[in-house]
């Protein structure tokens, strides 16, 4: 796998997949980071553009770069695993959706859902024969859209969370659409937008493979804002897979814990905190037109397992893809441990 760190020095606006109706008073969601499916584009274009193989892209003509990134219907051996965000080297990823969150002092706090049976007469209304309870009960905030650094949540320490704000700033900008043949001002089309900048030291990371090597520069975003991209060492604690097999044996339970959104629906879990679920789009070069949305459960999705075969489950859960969608980059999961793994031992 390659480890791309990716910034831009202009502001930017990544659209959601959300319904907008023509001729009618219409705001954009505003999604960070941007989706998967978007890198994985902006690359396969980088690569064409390169090579200048637009054509031979398009019919699908040429094997070797059919090899490599595929064609506009098939994918090759370039894939994007996901999309995550870095601060000062200190990679942050999805708060799971079973803790639950505090706030004071303009700060987060995060406390892990205890797990409860219930008793077969209470009535579920689903079934379930546990629940995940939050261990305090006073007012909290939904775990949905924080982040937090790796490394802290394979320890289990959620002391360290952020929202979006901690890593965009945000911009106001006015302006009247321009006819892109005359370069003249079309008559009533004011719009306003608000888009985000990248606070310093702040850069969005992608997790790669099947390419030798990768474009410095892409573009991405509405307007094709200039991303500039480096390539780094993937860290140390990604390669963690002996110490947490180690630490799971003799425990009776793991979590399955979704990295990206589009967990694909399962029935071998105990229970399973999740969230609003999250449209995923994406255009179609054949048709010309968008693809059919689908809705995914959300990244930070989480299920709750008995161990039954702690090699087993971590060879099939450690960064391996269970998607409920064919895009690339959705699903990707890892195994974590219920007890927190002590202070000290990863290696830095």
């Amino acid at each position: 796998m390659t480890w791309l760190t990716w910034e831009t020095y202009d502001s930017f606006f990544f659209r959601g997949n959300n319904n907008f109706d023509a001729s009618s008073q219409f705001e954009a969601e505003d999604i960070f980071p941007p989706r998967p499916g978007t890198f994985y584009g902006a690359i396969r274009t980088a690569v064409i553009e390169q090579e200048d193989a637009l054509e031979v892209f398009l019919e699908g003509t040429n094997e070797a770069l059919k090899q490599r990134i595929g064609s506009p219907t098939t994918h090759g051996s370039f894939r994007i695993q996901g999309t995550f965000l870095e601060y000062e080297d200190i990679l942050y990823v999805p708060v799971p959706l079973d803790i639950q969150i505090i706030r004071t002092d303009d700060a987060y706090r995060g406390y892990p859902l205890t797990l409860h049976a219930v008793e077969p007469e209470s009535g579920q209304s689903d079934g379930s024969s546990h629940r995940l309870l939050a261990p305090h009960a006073v007012k909290s905030q939904s775990a949905q859209g924080k982040w937090m650094p790796f490394e802290q949540l394979l320890k289990n320490d959620y002391s360290q969370i952020v929202d979006a704000t901690f890593f965009v700033s945000k911009e106001e900008k006015t302006g009247i659409a321009l006819d892109e043949e005359s370069r003249t001002v079309r008559e009533g089309f004011l719009y306003q937008a608000v888009r985000s900048r990248l606070r310093p030291g702040v850069r969005i990371v992608t997790l790669c493979e099947g390419l030798e090597t990768y474009p410095s520069t892409i573009r991405l975003g509405n307007g094709g804002t200039v991303w500039y991209g480096k390539e780094r060492e993937v860290p140390v604690f990604f390669n963690q897979k002996e110490l947490i097999r180690n630490y799971m044996e003799g425990q009776e339970y793991a979590r399955i814990y979704a990295l990206m959104p589009g967990l694909e629906t399962s029935e071998e879990y105990i229970v399973e905190a999740s969230g609003r679920g999250e449209w995923i789009g994406g255009w179609d070069m054949v048709k010309r037109r968008p693809k059919p949305r689908v809705q995914a459960r959300p990244a930070g999705t989480t299920r709750w397992i008995k161990i039954q075969n702690v090699e087993k489950q971590l060879e099939q859960f450690w960064f391996a893809h269970h998607s409920e969608t064919e895009e690339v980059g959705y699903g990707l999961t890892c195994l974590l441990p219920i007890n927190p793994i002590e202070k000290g031992s990863f290696e830095s």
